[in-house]
């Protein structure tokens, strides 16, 4: 079996986090790194530890989900949620 895909999640909302959390803790192919509420935080954290996979929000106050992609040098796999 393949090693789960490392996966970060970013979304303002804390509901959504907890929802999607859930779902990715019931697969087997995903393991959640780390999720942020704070898309500035979520991307300090995607620089340092290149995650595999990225589970994204677009619209969230201090920076879009697509801002945040233009400012990565590696974008890892990214779901828009």
């Amino acid at each position: 079996m393949q090693n789960p895909l490392k996966t970060v999640l970013i979304d303002d909302d804390a509901l959504q986090l907890e929802i999607i959390s859930a779902f990715v803790r019931k697969t087997g192919f995903l393991q959640l790194e780390k999720s942020f509420q704070d898309p500035v935080e979520g991307m300090d954290f995607i620089i340092e530890n290149t995650p595999d996979l990225l589970l994204l929000d677009v619209e969230m106050p201090t920076l879009t989900g697509f801002d945040l992609i233009r400012s990565l040098d590696h974008v890892p796999k990214t779901i828009i949620i």
